[in-house]
This record gives structure tokens, C-alpha cells and sequence, in this order.
């Protein structure tokens, strides 16, 4: 089983080696620290790779995640090896199913979501390849039994990348307290932890520096450091000294 590349410098930077296929990795940080925009990012670059990927939303409509995505030039649409899990547009009295979108009726369901993930991920034939975003954990915990829940991820954890060597990214919200204790368990059931901040120090004067580390990653060399990084208009860049010095 080979790692793979994320085709992100930045990351690619401090994952040298590249990021094992069989791992869960989770997205960890405070709202605005750009945990929507990495995982579209990470999503849309394998699959220029050729590879097939799902997106499952259970925060906004697909509509709006392919045209937030289409501000950075990257489109969807136009990989027919993609597909959208709307765990969304339940709440909406107008729900809009397509060959690129499968709508949950009841994400609550965890059995019911469970089956038309993994019907999608067969129906692409996902075994050795590919990529599957949550966005968000949160979301989901906000709609879920949390003990129920845990006991999904695992299963997905499971079913994912051990048996299909199938990447599974999900983003995480940090500073709810009602969520801390199921925040804490993904720490030990995760295979990879990445975690977003505003460096500290830099809000004690006023400003926004955002800054993000590889926590853990089963199986490969990561280096650990807080590494400084902007949102562009083409996606997360590694922040420059210069610009650094600026922004402080």
C-alpha cells in the first residue's frame, strides 16, 4: 500500500512521505481557521489525480459548495467520477437529487447514512483509491446519539480505510463544550489529527494569524511544527516570513 501525496505544498511539506490510504484524518480548529476550505481543496486535487471522491454535506446545499469552490477555479461538475452525499437539503421543503447529488432524508439515521455512503462508495468502484470529506463532524453530532455516533466512526473507520484503502477527511469544530467529550474520543479513534489555530500571540495584538500542525498521522513522517498559512484566491498557501512580519 503505497502513501499518497496530497498535492498541497504546504502539507505536502510537512507530510514528506506523503499520507497513507488507509488512514481517517480529522480537521480540528476554531471557526474561520479555513477547515471548509482545506478539505474542498484536498478533495479537488486527488481528484485531478484521476481518483474518485465523495463530499458529505451536512452543513450547506451542494449548489452553494460548487459555486464557494468555483471562486477558487476549482469545479466539480466536471468529474463524473464525483459525487455529492447532501445530508443537508432534509431540512429544505425544495430538495434537488441529481446523478451528482444523493439527498439523506434522515442523516439522523446513522445505519440509513451508513448504507448510501458505502452504496456510493462500491458504485465508484473505491477500493485502493479515492477520497470521502466530511463537512462537518459537528454538524452531525448536533443531529446524533453520541455514543451512537462514536460507534458509526468507527465502523466507517473500518469499513473505509482499513478495508478499501479509501482516505476519509472530516472536518471538526473546536469550542463547543456540549461536544467536548466526543471531540476528545475521535482524538484516539483517528488516524490522523490536524489541527488549525489563530497563533496566540499574534491576537494578543489585534490580529489573525492563522496556523496549522500534523498532530499525529499513523504510519508516516510528519513534522509537528506550527507552520503559518493564508486562504488565497487558489487555496491554502504557506505564509511567508515577510508576510508574517507584516501581518504581526
Amino acid at each position: 500500500m503505497k502513501n499518497i501525496k496530497t498535492g498541497i505544498e504546504i502539507l505536502d511539506k510537512l507530510l514528506p512521505y506523503g499520507v497513507p490510504r488507509d488512514n481517517f484524518i480529522g480537521l480540528f480548529g476554531e471557526g474561520g481557521t479555513g477547515k471548509s476550505v482545506i478539505l474542498y481543496e484536498l478533495l479537488y486535487k486527488r481528484l485531478e489525480m484521476g481518483e474518485p471522491g465523495i463530499l458529505v454535506c451536512f452543513e450547506d446545499v451542494p449548489r452553494s459548495i460548487i459555486e464557494h469552490m468555483k471562486n477558487f477555479n476549482w469545479d466539480v461538475t466536471k468529474f463524473k467520477n464525483f459525487r455529492f452525499l447532501d445530508c443537508y437539503s432534509f431540512r429544505m421543503e425544495t430538495r434537488v437529487s441529481s446523478d451528482l447529488v444523493k439527498i439523506v432524508t434522515r442523516p439522523s439515521d446513522l445505519d440509513l447514512l451508513t448504507e448510501t455512503l458505502f452504496d456510493i462508495i462500491d458504485e465508484l468502484d473505491m477500493n485502493k483509491k479515492g477520497i470521502v470529506v466530511f463537512d462537518s463532524l459537528t454538524e452531525l453530532m448536533t443531529i446524533s446519539n453520541a455514543p451512537e455516533l462514536v460507534d458509526t466512526i468507527k465502523d466507517w473507520r473500518a469499513r473505509g480505510p482499513n478495508e478499501r484503502n479509501v482516505n476519509f477527511l472530516a472536518s471538526i469544530h473546536y469550542g463547543l463544550k456540549m461536544f467536548s467529550d466526543v471531540v476528545d474520543t475521535f482524538d484516539y479513534i483517528m488516524d490522523g489529527l490536524i489541527d488549525l489555530r489563530y497563533n496566540p500571540e499574534v491576537m494578543k495584538q489585534g490580529f489573525l494569524l492563522k496556523e496549522m500542525r500534523i498532530r499525529k498521522m499513523k504510519g508516516t513522517f510528519h513534522i509537528t511544527n506550527w507552520t503559518p498559512f493564508e486562504i488565497t484566491d487558489k487555496g491554502m498557501k504557506e505564509l511567508k516570513k515577510e508576510k508574517e512580519a507584516e501581518k504581526k
